[in-house]
């Protein structure tokens, strides 16, 4: 028995090679399937990628032509590399810790010192040139407006290690000089048309306190007082028993 092998019918054989065959078939047919279809695809995007050039190419002409009938014109035109900036403006904000009052050297009067700063949509620092209006409050009044022109305004950019930004001063009046608390309104208009704001509160400077007179400390001799001399090693002290120190027994 243990050296008799299993013979398998041919018949069995044959439907066994007839499954694997047609499973085989069934997965080439397949892939063969999702092969064209991704030819198909890649077919699509190449023709859309070929439009899409083309009409980059139309606009970058267009823009060409519209940049040199505005030069030809007179009128202020963006870079190509100014235009890429503009289309990332997404706000602008006022510095709080570098925004302050300060008082002008030698003089009474005092100065606003503003930093602002263009920002994108990710809160990145913008080199662009804008209008600027700065208006100052007062109890919700404006009492002092400064502007500058896109020219203007991009001479006093900065670029720092902690921020970047434009840093402006502006001689305030003595009426906002002498409030309590300025709101500061900053509009900044990109050549584009677009206007973005922000607005800072800003404590105004104060006069100093009074100074109150210190108590002088109390004024002591310049020689201390005497010290008693010491008694003398010879000299008999009394104890409470009325004898003296001498009389007290020495055991040895």
């Amino acid at each position: 028995m243990s050296g008799m092998t299993m013979r398998i019918p041919g018949s069995m054989l044959l439907l066994v090679v007839l499954l694997v065959g047609c499973t085989t078939r069934k997965q080439t047919d397949l892939l063969e399937a999702r092969l064209r279809d991704q030819e198909s695809r890649i077919s699509e995007l190449m023709d859309s990628l070929d439009r899409s050039q083309a009409d980059l190419k139309l606009a970058q002409k267009q823009n060409l032509d519209l940049t040199q009938q505005l030069s030809q014109s007179g009128q202020p035109v963006l870079q190509p590399e100014q235009a890429n900036v503009l289309y990332r403006l997404a706000g602008v904000r006022i510095d709080p810790l570098q925004s302050a009052i300060l008082p002008v050297s030698q003089t009474s009067e005092s100065m606003l010192n503003l930093v602002l700063t263009p920002l994108d949509q990710y809160d990145e620092p913008l080199k662009i040139p804008a209008d600027l209006t700065v208006e100052v409050r007062v109890s919700r009044q404006v009492v002092e407006t400064f502007q500058l022109t896109a020219t203007e305004l991009a001479s006093h950019w900065n670029s720092g290690w902690l921020s970047s930004g434009y840093i402006l001063q502006f001689p305030l009046s003595e009426q906002s000089t002498a409030a309590k608390n300025l709101e500061v309104t900053a509009r900044f208009r990109s050549l584009d048309g677009r206007e973005f704001t922000d607005k800072l509160r800003i404590a105004g400077q104060h006069e100093p306190p009074v100074m109150q007179a210190v108590p002088r400390p109390p004024e002591f001799d310049a020689e201390p007082d005497r010290i008693p001399d010491l008694p003398d090693e010879t000299t008999r002290m009394e104890t409470s028993d009325r004898r003296t120190v001498d009389e007290f027994p020495v055991y040895r």
